[in-house]
């Protein structure tokens, strides 16, 4: 998965977003980054591979952060699911 994916505008970025979007099943792609060393990295971990998701690792919070375009790091990030066509 390229990070570019983030560049939408309907995405979580944070820890806490992530966990809470992923367990309300509206995330479709998950981003963590390798050098967080959070308890709640594994949460959202075990939340993934319970539904089915593949996790994408990123090298540092920093590049997560900029993909996400916001001017810090972030320990996860994640796209919402699109559901059918909106009008």
């Amino acid at each position: 998965m390229p990070l570019s994916k983030l560049a939408v505008s309907k995405k979580f970025v944070g820890l806490r977003q992530v966990y809470r979007a992923l367990q309300a099943g509206r995330i479709e792609n998950v981003f963590l980054a390798k050098d967080v060393h959070k308890p709640e990295i594994t949460l959202v971990v075990e939340e993934c591979k319970r539904q089915g998701l593949e996790v994408e690792w990123v090298e540092n919070a920093i590049m997560l952060g900029r993909a996400c375009l916001i001017e810090r790091g972030a320990a996860a990030a994640g796209t919402e699911k699109i559901s059918g066509a909106e009008f």
